[in-house]
């Protein structure tokens, strides 16, 4: 009751419109598959063996701090996509959700035309033209509702730009 007080004594008041943060940067989203194949432990980091997924956050962690002025989204696939965080100038927030992402929450199989059909959904609200989306995979196709191929070309349509990041041994036949 006394804080309450307090507080109407204080008198707040709202000063001025609210203040637009400018928008100079891209609007990227993030699309990551956590299939459970990102379980391989065929990558090396500091010398020693590590998985997939390990990989794909230390990468993205340093992607993270050197983004200035974007708005970064985040999407997760395995058998179906899911948006894990919109685009949001609030890139620790983004870093926090990549850092607790598992290999397998998301279904065993992957779904890369799902991943790129919601990332292309998230980013064809935003009326700016510098859309990017970066897709981070280990394989191929196994599953989903649209085609990569279909998902690119809707990407071409809406002026999308896609940028994919193999992840894995190349020896495993993957990206053929």
């Amino acid at each position: 009751l006394w804080a309450l007080l307090l507080c109407a004594a204080a008198r707040p008041v709202w000063l001025g419109e609210p203040v637009k943060l400018p928008h100079k940067g891209r609007d990227l989203m993030l699309a990551i598959d956590i299939s459970m194949s990102m379980q391989i432990d065929d990558m090396r980091l500091n010398g020693q063996a590590t998985d997939r997924l390990t990989m794909v956050k230390y990468v993205l962690n340093d992607f993270l701090q050197r983004r200035e002025g974007d708005r970064v989204g985040l999407v997760f696939f395995g058998d179906r996509a899911y948006l894990n965080s919109p685009l949001t100038h609030d890139l620790d927030t983004v870093r926090q959700f990549m850092l607790e992402a598992q290999a397998g929450f998301a279904g065993e199989q992957t779904a890369i035309g799902d991943g790129i059909g919601l990332a292309l959904k998230r980013l064809s609200a935003q009326v700016e033209t510098d859309r990017v989306i970066i897709l981070l995979t280990d394989g191929r196709n196994t599953t989903g509702n649209t085609q990569p191929i279909d998902a690119a070309q809707l990407a071409k349509e809406l002026d999308t730009k896609i940028y994919t990041i193999g992840i894995g041994a190349p020896a495993q036949g993957f990206f053929n």
